[in-house]
């Protein structure tokens, strides 16, 4: 590897980073790396004082207000990880009522959008605890560091106890694993059972419960298997007194608006802005209201588009009465897979940013299709120089 390569590598995965989760964190990381390489004990004094200890502070602290509750946590702001999260814990809420068994536990989430996503899925039994970026994190290594099986908590994640290896998803992709089925296999193939502790009065012993679906039958699953699928679909509020007020607000067309989602905050190499320019120009011409999803300062909208955020549990009634969703491929996407509108998905053709080297593309992994929700969604590999208009026909169907 040559060096242009090595810097170019580590300037895409720092540049991930800040987009993901900060400029804060990525300079307490970047100074830990630095610091390990000079000397390593301080690097561990580092990572104990920083990390580890704030989190144990955070965990008895919690302990202590919520009693024998047992602490859920999904440490990643992507909307599909707290997707598969939440609907986990829904599957195992609906399998202890089954059982006329109370369920105490709490879930962590990272910030007030993933907190958003989870109570789409998330009986109002569990509460959602939204915690700030660096608070939800420092759980996991507070988890590495004790061990596995010595905390009241559970990371509901692929990466639970294990450091991320960027060779990860090249060899999943080889696997036929797509992304539903890497968290299939982590939240219910590999999580075979449940501390007893979340069913009070259950197995006293202090052994484990096999976790069981809403009929109380023990899951066989596969990861290579085609299942059907087993993750509940989310609780949208479909108020359309909401709907009337915002499509008349923005003057938008029922049945032809396009909603279009061009920002991603886990994948990279998202097309530019004249590509997005030239799609919400086409469709105007054709007669569409065009509106760019935006949510913080950091994001704004296409120009010729109107800008719109749209909560989380309106989704259902908005997509289904504009009629058409374009999005570059994020977490939102698996939230509007479940929706009934003409999707169109576009994805980056090169492998994970900061990946070995692979002709691996994302879509092997995180695709629609491949996840089963392909009867009304078009997906393609986006390349520089792709022409804008064949994305308005697909979308269009013309």
């Amino acid at each position: 590897m040559n060096l242009f390569t090595r810097i170019s590598r580590k300037a895409s995965g720092g540049a991930r980073c800040v987009r993901e989760h900060g400029w804060r964190y990525t300079f307490y990381l970047v100074l830990e790396k630095m610091v390990s390489r000079l000397w390593m004990p301080a690097s561990i004094t580092i990572f104990f004082l920083l990390r580890v200890m704030p989190a144990y502070h955070r965990y008895v602290r919690l302990k202590k207000k919520m009693g024998g509750t047992h602490i859920y946590c999904q440490y990643y702001q992507g909307s599909g990880d707290v997707r598969y999260s939440a609907a986990y814990l829904r599957l195992i809420h609906d399998a202890a009522t089954k059982q006329e068994k109370a369920m105490d536990c709490v879930f962590i989430v990272n910030g007030k959008s993933a907190a958003g996503v989870a109570a789409l899925f998330c009986p109002s039994e569990i509460p959602v605890i939204p915690w700030g970026n660096r608070a939800a994190r420092s759980m996991v290594h507070f988890q590495r560091f004790m061990g596995t099986g010595s905390l009241d908590m559970t990371i509901l994640h692929y990466f639970d106890d294990t450091m991320y290896t960027s060779i990860f998803f090249p060899v999943m992709s080889r696997m036929d694993v797509t992304f539903e089925k890497l968290y299939t296999a982590a939240l219910l193939e590999n999580m075979k059972s449940q501390p007893s502790w979340i069913f009070q009065g259950a197995n006293q012993n202090g052994r484990q419960m096999p976790v069981c679906d809403g009929n109380g039958q023990p899951w066989q699953l596969s990861v290579c298997d085609d299942e059907a699928h087993i993750w509940p679909e989310p609780v949208w509020n479909d108020d359309s007194e909401w709907l009337e007020n915002v499509f008349t607000k923005y003057g938008l067309k029922f049945h032809r608006t396009v909603l279009i989602s061009p920002f991603a905050n886990s994948l990279a190499y998202a097309p530019g802005k004249k590509f997005w320019e030239s799609i919400v120009m086409e469709l105007k011409h054709k007669g569409y209201s065009v509106c760019t999803n935006v949510s913080g300062r950091q994001e704004k909208p296409i120009r010729g588009s109107i800008g719109i955020f749209i909560p989380y549990r309106y989704l259902n009634i908005f997509c289904e009465n504009a009629g058409y969703f374009l999005a570059f491929r994020s977490g939102l996407c698996d939230l509007i897979s479940m929706v009934y509108c003409r999707k169109v998905i576009l994805y980056p053709d090169k492998g994970w940013p900061d990946a070995v080297k692979s002709d691996t593309s994302t879509i092997d992994i995180f695709s629609l299709k491949r996840m089963g929700y392909g009867d009304d969604v078009e997906e393609y590999v986006y390349r520089p120089g792709m022409d804008p208009g064949k994305i308005v026909r697909a979308l269009l169907r013309e």
